[in-house]
């Protein structure tokens, strides 16, 4: 069993966070689950190496179209994966008249900082936070969107 975590980060400082779990060998079919019931769009996804192309039936689309779009995708050899340019792949679904939607680039980096959570922990009440503190009067907390951790002096109310 494996839990996918998807953030969404519109740039407010507030990301939203779903998680979901599924029982599946693939990380693919994790992500084709997921957008199935959240999103509840038709997809399909193959991932290879840096490499995710995303195939999704827009609202018109008959099952015959769709099939044969599945078909396309799954016929994709790896090593045209490995050496093609994404937008050279593109021409396998020539038969479909479909077109290149986007090409993304990603990098996640989370916004996290020591300084964020120091002020994290001064806002926690010093009878909750007590029990957190060790021995060296550090307590030790993780960010939850990149799971960084961080030690941190207890704040001096709570180390009583």
């Amino acid at each position: 069993s494996l839990k996918l975590s998807t953030v969404r980060d519109l740039g407010f400082g507030h990301p939203y966070v779903s998680v979901s779990g599924q029982q599946a060998d693939y990380l693919a079919d994790h992500l084709v689950h997921y957008l199935n019931q959240s999103v509840q769009t038709r997809a399909d996804i193959i991932l290879h190496g840096d490499l995710a192309i995303m195939i999704e039936a827009m609202p018109d689309c008959d099952e015959e179209r769709w099939f044969e779009a599945v078909r396309c995708l799954a016929a994709i050899p790896d090593a045209a994966l490995t050496h093609e340019h994404p937008a050279d792949l593109l021409v396998r679904f020539e038969s479909l008249g479909s077109r290149q939607a986007g090409l993304d680039h990603y990098a996640y980096r989370c916004g996290c900082s020591e300084k964020q959570m120091r002020q994290l922990l001064a806002s926690i009440p010093a009878d909750e936070l007590g029990p957190l503190i060790d021995e060296r009067s550090k307590v030790r907390i993780s960010c939850q969107y990149c799971d960084r951790y961080y030690e941190i002096d207890a704040p001096l109310d709570a180390a009583d």
